[in-house]
């Protein structure tokens, strides 16, 4: 019979038990894990507009709106998209005073846009807002041909999050300036 010698260089090659390994491929797996836990809150930010609230207000050839959002990830507010028949020409940030309620002046629309329309504190867009930020958007709407305006179209808000990725933001159509025909018709835009 013949004897079966092991060879040593190829024992040295089969692992050996290490609790620093068994340490290391623990933590790794871990940091997989926060990884793909936090992955889609930095490709697509999460932007909550709220529904039940909402204003707008007639300005010279235009609307005046506004929306409240709750962000519920670090993000920049871009740009308002254009909607049928209007597009935004300018919009607002107004942060929350650290009180819970923002610094919108006596919480009455007509009053912010006179403060707007003067110059304010209000950041412009782009404006970067942190997670949990109770925050208002004023956006002014320039009514381009009132026959395509849609009652309650929902314009859209395009964000970027923390690793500057764009997306979009579908707000309420209380942020359209069609939001309420009345209001249009008294800015002069429609008759």
């Amino acid at each position: 019979m013949a004897t079966t010698t092991v060879d040593p260089t190829l024992e040295q090659l089969v692992p050996q038990r290490s609790t620093l390994r068994n340490v290391a491929v623990v933590a790794a797996g871990l940091a997989v894990l926060a990884g793909l836990w936090w992955a889609p809150r930095a490709v697509r930010p999460t932007v909550v507009p709220q529904n039940s609230s909402g204003a707008n207000a007639p300005v010279p050839g235009g609307v005046l709106t506004s929306v409240n959002l709750a962000p519920l990830d670090p993000v920049t507010l871009e740009r308002v998209d254009a909607v049928p028949g209007a597009r935004a020409v300018r919009a607002w940030v107004v942060h929350d005073d650290g009180t819970g309620a923002t610094r919108m002046p006596d919480t009455n629309l007509a009053d912010a846009a006179a403060t707007v329309a003067v110059g304010s504190s209000y950041d412009a867009l782009p404006a970067h807002i942190e997670a949990d930020e109770s925050t208002t958007l004023l956006i002014h709407w320039v009514v381009d041909s009132c026959a395509q305006l849609v009652e309650g179209y929902a314009p859209t808000l395009e964000v970027r999050s923390v690793i500057g990725l764009p997306a979009h933001v579908t707000l309420p159509g209380m942020a359209g300036p069609e939001f309420n025909e009345e209001t249009t018709q008294r800015s002069g835009a429609c008759r």
